[in-house]
């Protein structure tokens, strides 16, 4: 079944497309997190987990990072 599935990003290629949605989204808090996983699972579709997305996404819109 996997051989069927796209390939998975890495933890780093999903950090940096987060950052790069923070920007575009202009998020400044985890009020915006939606906005961000919305931003970044469009455009890289079934090749991320949205729940790996949020977790990254969640820990750079923490008010101490």
């Amino acid at each position: 079944l996997a051989k069927y599935l796209p390939e998975q990003l890495a933890d780093s290629e999903i950090e940096n497309m987060v950052v790069e949605a923070i920007s575009a989204v202009d998020a400044k808090s985890a009020a915006d997190l939606g906005r961000v996983v919305k931003a970044v699972l469009g455009s890289v579709g079934a090749r991320a987990d949205g729940s790996k997305v949020a977790e990254i996404a969640r820990s750079k819109l923490a008010p101490n990072s």
